[in-house]
């Protein structure tokens, strides 16, 4: 089939990889069944209707998230503007990022409304840390780290998630075994990793069960990338069967972390 239809509820068998070829695209359609609550469940449209409502007309920026973006390298400039442009679109109020100096004056006129700060670049391309660090990660709500910045940044990743307090998403190259070990056991954290990102974080293969195992361990919430994303904090776990080939370019990845 190029699209499988599920009424009523996600059907088990149209998640094992060997039915894959065979279901192409899942849609599920949500009809009012009485399903009661489980540990598993399968997000619909219907799931974003919490973010659709107006806000409070008295709100200003500061109350609308107060964003950090940490990211890129002199070789992928890209990953930390698509994070940017991602959260600026989703609602963020108040974004800032920090990227290589030399990327900065392009970065700025493509998206204004941000605030952006450039940071010295090492012999390897990879932005190092602010003599400030604690001036810039004062008074904000959370800090995304990890897009583009390349293999060798994690001793600027470990210091920026050691000296922050508040919420963390990491992605990409933040997504090491050391960088997790620095995380505040007080911070709430996301984790993006595809296949190979979850083999290098836990040295297992990508499933629902090791998924639910590592967040459970790590006091953590992973979002399983993949053609059916799996969300879980180690006791739920969320399918979300809305992507497809829309997810297979590069960059999309960048713009999901930007959302959340």
């Amino acid at each position: 089939a190029d699209l499988t239809i599920s009424i009523g509820s996600l059907k088990r068998p149209l998640l094992e990889s060997k039915n894959s070829a065979a279901v192409g695209r899942l849609r599920v359609i949500d009809i009012g069944l009485p399903l009661g609550i489980s540990t598993e469940s399968c997000s619909t449209l219907s799931a974003l209707d919490p973010i659709k409502k107006p806000r409070n007309s008295r709100t200003e920026k500061r109350q609308q998230g107060r964003i950090l973006i940490v990211g890129g390298s002199q070789s992928m400039p890209g990953a930390v503007i698509m994070n940017t442009a991602a959260a600026l679109q989703a609602g963020g109020g108040l974004v800032t990022t920090c990227l290589p100096v030399s990327v900065r004056p392009r970065a700025a006129v493509t998206y204004p409304e941000a605030m952006w700060k450039g940071l010295p670049i090492n012999h390897s391309g990879v932005i190092l840390p602010p003599q400030n660090l604690s001036k810039l990660l004062n008074q904000k709500d959370v800090l995304l780290i990890g897009s583009g910045m390349g293999e060798k940044s994690s001793s600027t990743i470990k210091q920026f998630i050691k000296k922050f307090a508040g919420d963390l998403i990491l992605d990409a190259d933040a997504l090491r075994p050391d960088s997790l070990k620095s995380v505040s056991k007080k911070s709430n954290c996301v984790l993006l990793p595809h296949a190979g990102e979850f083999l290098r974080l836990t040295g297992k293969k990508m499933s629902a069960e090791a998924g639910r195992a590592f967040a459970l361990k790590t006091k953590t919430v992973i979002v399983l990338k993949g053609p059916i994303t799996m969300i879980t904090d180690g006791a739920h776990l969320i399918y979300v069967p809305l992507g497809g080939p829309i997810l297979a370019r590069g960059g999309s990845g960048d713009c999901l972390a930007g959302i959340i």
